[in-house]
């Protein structure tokens, strides 16, 4: 009897291995063992979901709201095709590891895509993540931090913790893993 494994659940143990040999080989660690450098990026940029959640105690106004909003529906119109073609990538993977035997040089190309496409969503979620900073006053900023800071504090300080990926691979929220 031939043991048949689903795609997905080899694609997700792939992506697992790959994440496991990703944050050993980054060395040191922030709070909640999180990669230092994923830290700091979270301390200095602020995901669209924390902006809106407080834009009136930062007091956004309408033009700022206007480019964020600009803004996200960009994003969405990024992400939609390379999400799509995210799909087909991880599907061609799934099948070429799926073969009795698997053709290395295929199967790294696949792989390769694949990442590469995961890659670009990840920049274009930094590109927006870094728009809203520069569409917000270094106030809003500060505001911003005490705000995160104090919703941290209430809730034990679970945004702090590492979140499980997402559908598309990113961490929820959008923001950088």
């Amino acid at each position: 009897m031939k043991l048949q494994i689903p795609k997905m659940v080899l694609i997700l143990m792939i992506a697992a291995m790959a994440g496991l040999s990703i944050s050993r080989a980054q060395g040191p660690h922030g709070p909640g063992g999180m990669p230092r450098a994923e830290f700091e990026f979270r301390r200095e940029l602020f995901p669209p979901e924390l902006v809106m959640r407080h834009q009136e105690e930062i007091a956004l106004n309408e033009e700022q709201k206007a480019t964020l909003v600009r803004e996200m529906q960009e994003l969405h119109s990024d992400l939609v095709p390379l999400q799509f073609e995210m799909s087909e990538a991880a599907g061609k993977l799934g099948d070429a590891l799926a073969a009795p035997r698997v053709d290395e040089k295929k199967a790294a190309d696949l792989a390769d895509r694949l990442m590469s496409l995961e890659s670009s969503i990840k920049r274009r979620h930094l590109t927006l993540m870094i728009r809203i900073k520069n569409t917000l006053t270094a106030e809003q900023q500060d505001r911003l931090r005490a705000l995160r800071e104090e919703s941290g504090a209430r809730r034990g300080d679970r945004s702090r913790r590492p979140r499980a990926p997402g559908r598309n691979g990113m961490r929820s929220g959008g923001s950088i893993p």
